[in-house]
């Protein structure tokens, strides 16, 4: 990975997950939403001479029944990194959930989102693309 020199781009941008059920999905980074189920190939991984800041994520549960759900980071070695692991999701009457404390990730990272079946929940991510 370079060491940015300035010469680049730093853009604020937001992505979406909609519909998310039980198969994991991963957020995009290249300006379009996520196709539900989806978590690798072109958009879904950090690309080359990127570094992504997510600075939040806004989680709406759908159904009226609080659900489990995960969301983790599978890095450039393909580990998966833990952030909510079946974290109860309140229910839509209660309003959303926000994450606020910031991610980054480099080339070859995939930030992905998952609900326990029977969920539907609604994604919102806002983030910074720096290329290089």
């Amino acid at each position: 990975m370079a060491i940015p020199t300035g010469a680049g781009t730093e853009i604020l941008y937001r992505t979406t997950i909609n519909t998310q059920e039980q198969t994991a999905t991963a957020f995009r980074w290249d300006k379009t939403n996520a196709t539900t189920g989806t978590s690798s190939g072109t958009g879904y991984i950090v690309p080359a001479d990127h570094i992504i800041t997510v600075l939040s994520i806004v989680i709406n549960n759908n159904s009226t029944t609080p659900r489990q759900m995960d969301l983790y980071v599978n890095d450039e070695d393909n580990d998966n990194i833990m952030f909510l692991n079946d974290f109860t999701l309140p229910s839509s009457e209660t309003g959303p959930f926000v994450w606020n404390d910031k991610i980054v990730l480099v080339p070859g990272d995939s930030l992905l989102f998952k609900v326990e079946t029977g969920g539907n929940a609604d994604a919102y991510c806002t983030f910074i693309d720096q290329h290089y």
